[in-house]
C-alpha cells in the first residue's frame, strides 16, 4: 500500500479475506482505503458512506458476538472491539474534516 502498488495490495487483501470465515472489519476497511487511493482519492463522500456502512456492520457483528460471550470476557472483548473499529472511526473523522462536515 505505502509503495502505491494498489493492485498488489488488493490481491493480498483478497487473499487474507479468503482465509476468514466471516467478514473482517479491518480487512474490509483496508480494502475501502485501498480502493479510494486507487481511484486517486476522487470521491471522499463515497468513501465516507462506505466507511459508515462498514462501521455499522462491525457494530452489528459485535452485538451478535457479545450475546454469545461469557460475562468474564466482556471487558477484554469490549477493548478489542474498540480497537477494531477505532481506526475506522478515525478515518471517518478525517473524511468529515476534509468535507467540512463537522459540528
Amino acid at each position: 500500500f505505502h509503495s502505491g502498488n494498489n493492485a498488489k495490495c488488493e490481491k493480498l487483501l483478497d487473499q487474507i479475506s479468503g482465509f476468514k470465515t466471516s467478514v473482517d472489519v479491518k480487512v474490509a476497511h483496508n480494502k475501502l482505503i485501498n480502493e479510494y487511493y486507487k481511484s486517486g482519492c476522487a470521491d471522499p463522500q463515497h468513501l465516507l458512506t462506505q466507511l459508515t456502512q462498514a462501521y455499522d456492520k462491525g457494530r452489528e457483528r459485535d452485538k451478535k458476538d457479545k450475546s454469545r460471550k461469557k460475562r468474564d470476557e466482556e471487558e477484554e472483548e469490549a477493548y478489542r472491539e474498540d480497537e477494531d473499529l477505532g481506526v475506522l472511526r478515525y478515518n471517518q473523522a478525517l473524511i468529515c474534516l476534509q468535507l467540512r462536515q463537522h459540528a
